[in-house]
């Protein structure tokens, strides 16, 4: 049953760097791309908004919660974020 096979797998944990790693890239092909043709903002805008209710529902109801780094993400994230924005310029 269902509830057996979720018994013997554990429960199912967020992984943040695989999905910050896709919004990442995301972001840097949409502001790259956004001066080229001003048409994949919008579509990129979808992107983040589904993604954002997507990950707010699996954080708040599906995932249990684990903070392996305790907050010390935060200076990679920041960097790379300062990187993409370099590369856009």
């Amino acid at each position: 049953t269902k509830r057996e096979l979720r018994e013997t797998k554990g429960p199912w944990f967020f992984d943040f760097p695989v999905q910050y790693a896709r919004k990442l890239l995301v972001f840097l092909i949409a502001t790259v791309f956004s001066t080229l043709s001003p048409l994949v903002l919008p579509f990129a805008l979808i992107f983040f908004f589904l993604s954002w209710m997507s990950s707010k529902y699996l954080l708040c109801f599906v995932c249990t919660p684990v903070n392996p780094a305790q907050g010390s993400i935060f200076p990679s994230l920041f960097s790379r974020l300062c990187w993409s924005l370099i590369v856009f310029q």
